[in-house]
């Protein structure tokens, strides 16, 4: 802290200013630097709720002003049903492209040396069809490598399924000529928020979706990544396989209906007693011996299996331990209490207050309980059968009629806390080929540019989290949670993760931007439009009109 505080009370020995703000036409829900050609040029991609694509850069002699470039303007088909992302198609180094999903199916749009995106787009599978109506267009990452083959797949999200094809694009007779194939399809429903409106009565409702029902991790060692698909109970992972690609049908299937405790007795929320699932059974995994490879741990009731992972993939029929609990279980964590490598499995139990306690709670406050009992790592994904640690935290909550009285009061100070998290983004400001941090305030009305700084240090990571919750569980004298206490708390990660990303740079300058009251800052990219090193600072915010604004901050000498 005595760090970031000479910091601040250095005087920056450059000029940090805006240099020009530009205005859209519309209101930009897209935007990503695009770097095109074979030179280190880094421009500005946006596309805007109407489905226009523009890019922004410097004129061909590499002179500011930074400005929409004339060729670099695209009007996108289906705004309204439209996913979006910018990538390649091949493994290798060449000008990436802006690829769209929507009801023509999957398109590809060419970012050549230009710099500009080139239309028509070529049609690349009619059936790949996305049909979900978002309102405006959404960028969503599928274009991936899911089975790290060095072949490109396209996730493409259906009604209930998530379906993988395999795109290529090659020259012939001079013209590009696609083709394309579906390599794999899971029932997985893409999480989807639903709107309420419709405009026909044949559409099918969203306002955003997340890629997808599934996730791709390394399961069994092998350092390629497997399939994980998620559907209710159900679990299917299909494993990538030596010679590239990933079979449609899984490997291992798993249903977590199977896994009960006849003796459970929980039945969810019932007062005076411990908060249970009511006999359904929760999956979690880890590498829990070192192996370097995914280990499971099914909850139900009062039991816990561990299933040790193997070279051939995940298996649910032998456990190395299975734990019987004297009561039920809320919910596990895995994290190190011994500070060795291993992770020690830890049960959670939130005990509801009794009926006389939620009547006194109406004027008075009282203390929701949770326990925890830590099971030391034996090694080999085996653990001890009684607890080594126990803990655990009261978690005091207001008086019920205060809350009733004025809900909104509670809801609003967790508001405030989210917005007082700033955004923290990395780049090159200076030119001096050392990564520095630019810091907008959570109002959009300030940026703060630092000097040597890494802004990864400012994400909170798993050690972090795991270390904090060790503390709280087992180590800190101090037990109960309040309300003060806990808004405390997490405020004061946003005010480590500043002060991690800053301890050891230089502030460079501050400038105030004119925020718009009510309006967030709406995105926040670097770009190096002239190729001399030296990257922009691009702050997307929002006018009285809805029509973003881009604030283009500089650093000059």
């Amino acid at each position: 802290m005595i760090g970031v505080c000479l910091s601040l009370l250095a005087v920056p020995t450059s000029d940090l200013r805006v240099t020009q703000v530009l205005a859209p036409t519309a209101k930009v829900v897209v935007a990503a630097p695009l770097r095109c050609g074979p030179d280190a040029t880094v421009d500005l991609l946006t596309i805007d709720v109407e489905g226009q694509v523009r890019v922004y850069g410097t004129d061909a002699a590499g002179q500011l002003p930074f400005a929409a470039l004339a060729r670099g303007s695209l009007d996108l088909a289906s705004p309204s049903r439209l996913l979006v992302d910018i990538g390649r198609l091949t493994a290798d180094d060449g000008p990436p492209a802006l690829l769209t999903l929507s009801p023509r199916g999957c398109e590809l749009f060419a970012l050549d040396d230009s710099r500009t995106p080139a239309g028509p787009g070529l049609r690349l599978a009619r059936r790949a069809t996305f049909d979900l109506r978002l309102g405006a267009p959404q960028a969503a990452p599928f274009i991936q490598d899911v089975d790290g083959d060095g072949r490109v797949e396209v996730l493409v999200p259906e009604v209930g399924a998530v379906s993988l094809w395999n795109m290529a694009v090659e020259e012939v007779e001079g013209q590009p000529r696609a083709s394309a194939s579906r390599s794999l399809r899971v029932e997985a429903r893409a999480q989807v928020d639903q709107q309420t409106e419709a405009q026909d009565l044949t559409d099918t409702l969203s306002s955003r979706v997340q890629l997808p029902g599934l996730s791709t991790l390394d399961l069994n060692g092998d350092g390629r990544s497997d399939l994980v698909v998620t559907e209710g109970t159900r679990r299917a992972f299909h494993l990538a396989r030596a010679e590239g690609g990933i079979a449609e049908a899984p490997d291992v299937t798993l249903d977590l209906d199977l896994f009960r405790d006849p003796s459970s007795t929980g039945g969810g929320f019932e007062p005076g007693r411990i908060l249970s699932l009511g006999g359904a059974a929760s999956l979690d995994r880890r590498d829990l011996d070192g192996d370097g490879i995914q280990d499971h741990v099914i909850v139900a009731g009062r039991k816990v299996w561990v299933f040790p992972g193997r070279a051939d993939g995940p298996q649910f029929q032998e456990p190395s331990t299975i734990l019987k609990s004297a009561e039920e279980v809320t919910a596990t964590a895995m994290f190190s209490i011994d500070d060795d490598d291993l992770a020690e499995l830890v049960l959670l139990r939130l005990k509801l207050p009794s009926v006389t306690t939620l009547v006194l709670g109406l004027v008075s406050s009282f203390d929701v309980e949770l326990r925890a009992s830590g099971y030391r790592n034996l090694g080999g994904g085996r653990f001890d059968t009684s607890p080594d640690w126990n803990g655990g935290v009261q978690l005091r909550v207001p008086p019920i009629l205060d809350i009733v009285r004025d809900p909104y009061a509670l809801v609003e100070r967790f508001k405030a806390l989210g917005e007082s998290y700033g955004e923290i983004l990395a780049g090159d400001f200076d030119g001096d080929g050392v990564e520095d941090a630019a810091i907008v305030s959570p109002d959009g009305a300030e940026v703060e540019l630092w000097l040597g700084a890494e802004a990864e240090r400012g994400e909170l990571t798993r050690d972090d989290l795991e270390r904090d919750v060790r503390t709280a569980l087992f180590t800190d004298s101090e037990r109960v949670w309040d309300i003060d206490r806990l808004l405390g708390f997490l405020g004061s990660q946003g005010t480590d993760r500043v002060q991690r990303v800053t301890e050891t740079a230089t502030l460079a300058g501050r400038v105030e931007l004119p925020a718009v009251q009510g309006r967030p800052l709406e995105f926040l990219v670097a770009c190096d439009p002239d190729g001399d090193g030296r990257d922009l600072l691009v702050v997307g915010l929002g006018d009285d009109a809805g029509i973003t604004r881009l604030h283009v901050v500089e650093l000059l000498p």
